[in-house]
């Protein structure tokens, strides 16, 4: 968005609660980048702690840790919408915009050599049971295959927002704060006419000024977690009951193998096979997608505790890891 309303001749102010990181930041070891590209350390989650939410921060968000994965949203999605009032946006509407998009981050099918030891032995077992693997799309290119995609990439061969959208609307003139967090909004009844941040230096986390923003439009790009938190702080509740309620996540859960030979299942690129049982016409049923992890994040999923997790952690190279994912239930 903000690539666009810049190229349209507009003046754009980004504020960002993370760090502007460089591929020479991402270390690769994942006691450092978990705590430092992640809310809560990589450790946010339900209050009941039942899902782990995996909610990056940083100059190009999500898309500096996650692993890559391009999808078109189904045709039960725009079948909902259309059953909710929402009649113009279809497949047929999206195709030219997500065609812009793939252009623009340069999404391509992962190609047979790319494919990781972990998805070939997910490809075979899917196969034998008649499952009908599938290939994602992603949008990397000359990929080396290091496996910490969640740590960010090192090598900058994955098309982020950091290094595709970003750097155009800068060109166009937008400027992007970076460690400076929204903190307080300022309306005149309904209308929002001021934004104030603080931004911290980097190098010691204090507060290093306050930022002021006036401006006619204000977007809120948090997220369905930051956007209502920051909502809510700012008493935007009592005129919409409905922020900060109605979350919808899709819940996933490990499906660990211990081989008998080594899989080394955390080198290569972390997904490139799923398996699609969901029923087109409403969504119900469940995806599996093979997945790669190092041994922190890997620990973080293994149903283990004191010596057994101990003892479990011992056969990392032994295992194969995927994973089962349902959809929610939508609430509105």
């Amino acid at each position: 968005m903000a690539k666009e309303l810049a190229e349209g001749g507009l003046q754009v102010v980004i504020l960002e609660k993370g760090h502007h990181y460089t591929q020479y930041d991402f270390t690769q070891r994942e006691d450092e980048m978990l705590t430092s590209l992640y809310e809560d350390c990589g450790m946010r989650a339900t209050t009941d702690q039942s899902i782990l939410i995996m909610h990056a921060k940083g100059v190009g968000g999500t898309t500096l840790v996650n692993d890559n994965i391009c999808l078109r949203a189904p045709e039960f999605v725009f079948d909902d919408w259309s059953r909710l009032g929402i009649e113009r946006v279809t497949p047929q509407a999206m195709r030219p915009y997500y065609e812009r998009v793939e252009k623009e981050i340069a999404v391509s099918r992962i190609q047979d050599h790319d494919v990781s030891r972990n998805d070939q032995i997910f490809h075979r077992g899917a196969e034998r049971l008649g499952l009908e693997p599938r290939r994602f799309s992603h949008n990397r290119k000359d990929c080396i295959g290091c496996g910490f995609c969640y740590c960010g990439c090192a090598y900058n061969r994955k098309r982020d927002m950091m290094l595709t959208y970003l750097p155009k609307a800068e060109a166009a003139g937008a400027q992007v704060l970076a460690d400076t967090e929204a903190e307080t909004i300022e309306r005149n009844g309904h209308r929002v006419e001021t934004f104030t941040g603080r931004q911290r230096d980097p190098e010691s986390g204090q507060i290093s000024r306050t930022i002021v923003i006036r401006a006619k439009r204000f977007v809120i790009s948090g997220g369905s977690i930051s956007t209502p938190a920051l909502l809510l702080r700012n008493g935007f509740g009592r005129l919409n009951p409905n922020i900060g309620r109605h979350l919808t996540l899709h819940p996933i859960l490990p499906n660990i193998g211990l081989m008998g030979e080594p899989t080394h299942f955390y080198e290569g690129i972390p997904q490139c096979e799923y398996v699609d049982r969901l029923d087109p016409t409403n969504g119900t049923g469940f995806l599996l997608e093979g997945i790669g992890a190092h041994p922190v994040l890997t620990s973080l999923v293994i149903p283990s505790f004191g010596i057994s997790h101990q003892r479990v952690m011992q056969q990392f190279d032994h295992f194969t890891i995927h994973y089962i994912m349902v959809k929610d239930r939508c609430q509105g």
